[in-house]
C-alpha cells in the first residue's frame, strides 16, 4: 500500500482572507512507499503561512491530522515563535483542486519570543479531513472581552438614584473549548464591588448565542483582583462564538453606599 506523505512547508507571500488572492499551487511531492501504514503515524497536511503571520515570527514545524472529537475534526498545527504573539490562527482548507472546503479558527494564545506550542484547530464533522489537500494558515486577533452591565459606562440615573459604576480591568483571559466551553477570568477591582458577574457569548455578528451560569454574592475590595470562571451549556460550540461580554450587576445596598459614600467627599 502506498501513502503520500506531505510535509508542512512555508509559502511565498500570501494576500489573506480579504480582496483577490493568488493562491499558492501545492508543491509536488514524492510519494514514499510505507510497508506498514499502522506504524507510519498520522497524515501530514501541507500548511502555507501568510506573510502577515511570518513577518509576525510564527512558524509551521508540523501540521498533522487529529482525531474527531464533539468540536469536529482536528488538524494539530506545531508553532513556533521568534517574537511575542498575541492572536488566533486561521485555516483555510482547499482540496487537490484549490477549491476552498471551509474555515476553522483556534484558541486565542500569548506566546512569548522563543517558545513554541501545539495548537489544536477542528473543522466541521462533514469535512471529511482525507479531502484536504492543503490549507492556508493566517493569523486573527484573539477573542474579546467587553464590559457591560452597570461596569459599561458613565454614571446613569436609575430610579431616581445616581449610580457610581464599578471599576474593573480585565486581565489573562483562558478559554478550553471543551464541550462544554470553560473561560477563566482575571479580574481586578479598582473600586469595591458587591454584586454579580455573567459572561455572554456573541458570534461574529454580534448576535448573543450563550450564557454561562451566573456568579453572584462577589464581595470585593478595592485594588483586590480575582480569578472567575465560566462555564456555558454543552450545545455551544467554541467556533461559533467570536466574542464574550462580561455583564457586571452591583447589588442595590452596595451601590447606595458608594452613593453616601460620594457625598460625603
Amino acid at each position: 500500500m502506498r501513502q503520500l506523505i506531505i510535509g508542512a512547508v512555508l509559502a511565498q507571500a500570501w494576500a489573506g482572507p480579504a480582496g483577490c488572492r493568488e493562491e499558492p499551487q501545492a508543491p509536488q511531492q514524492p510519494e514514499i512507499e510505507a510497508a506498514d501504514t499502522a506504524s507510519a503515524g498520522p497524515r501530514t497536511v501541507t500548511v502555507f503561512v501568510a506573510r502577515e503571520a511570518q513577518d509576525a515570527g510564527v512558524a509551521v514545524s508540523r501540521a498533522t491530522e487529529g482525531r474527531s472529537a464533539d468540536e469536529g475534526n482536528e488538524i494539530r498545527l506545531a508553532l513556533s515563535f521568534s517574537k511575542l504573539v498575541e492572536a488566533r490562527v486561521l485555516l483555510h482548507a482547499f482540496d487537490e483542486s484549490n477549491v476552498e472546503l471551509g474555515r476553522a479558527k483556534s484558541q486565542n494564545f500569548e506566546q512569548p519570543a522563543g517558545s513554541a506550542l501545539d495548537v489544536s484547530v477542528y473543522f466541521r464533522h462533514d469535512l471529511v479531513l482525507d479531502r484536504i489537500h492543503h490549507c492556508n494558515m493566517e493569523l486573527i486577533p484573539r477573542k474579546a472581552v467587553t464590559l457591560s452591565g452597570d461596569a459599561a459606562g458613565p454614571v446613569e440615573l436609575i430610579k431616581g438614584r445616581d449610580k457610581e459604576p464599578p471599576e474593573l480591568r480585565l486581565g489573562r483571559i483562558q478559554e478550553e473549548v471543551g464541550p462544554p466551553i470553560h473561560v477563566s477570568i482575571d479580574a481586578v477591582f479598582v473600586s469595591s464591588f458587591e454584586g454579580e458577574l455573567q459572561l455572554r457569548a456573541h458570534d461574529a455578528s454580534g448576535t448573543e448565542v450563550g450564557r454561562s451560569g451566573r456568579s453572584a454574592g462577589i464581595v470585593q475590595e478595592a485594588g483586590t483582583s480575582r480569578r472567575f470562571e465560566f462555564a456555558f451549556h454543552e450545545t455551544l460550540s467554541a467556533g461559533s462564538v467570536e466574542s464574550y461580554e462580561l455583564f457586571v450587576r452591583g447589588s442595590d445596598e452596595h451601590k447606595n453606599k458608594n452613593k453616601n459614600k460620594k457625598k460625603q467627599h
